[in-house]
């Protein structure tokens, strides 16, 4: 079991959920494309809220299961940097009303410094 902590919500008060997260999360960055590959489901768009060098939590137009695999291609072309991961889904969370879905992803393999600064804010 990982050393988690229970960090306290804005006001004070400890929250009820334990962060799990063993990675600093980083805006995503504007200037960066990414699109989604899932088997069966097809190619689409998706919009990096935020990333670390472990994760990504994508804006999709489609919902993907919690445990489904996604090819993920991040690109920053300023930068000439073109990615491409495999990543676990860990949790998916409706936006209404714009009928998009998060998703939280874990990735494969650790993006590296470079990457992470190619693809964060």
């Amino acid at each position: 079991m990982s050393n988690s902590r229970v960090l306290p919500m804005k006001n004070g008060a400890p929250a009820t959920r334990r962060e799990r997260r063993v990675a600093v999360r980083y805006p995503g960055n504007p200037d960066a494309e990414c699109r989604t590959y899932a088997p069966l489901a097809g190619v689409y768009a998706a919009w990096v809220r935020d990333i670390s060098t472990t994760g990504v939590s994508l804006l999709i137009a489609c919902e993907f299961e919690p445990g489904a695999f996604l090819t993920i291609e991040l690109q920053n072309l300023e930068q000439g940097i073109t990615c491409v991961l495999r990543a676990r889904v860990v949790h998916t969370l409706e936006v209404p009303p714009d009928e998009r879905w998060l998703h939280g992803c874990e990735f494969e393999r650790p993006l590296s410094d470079e990457e992470l600064q190619a693809f964060a804010e």
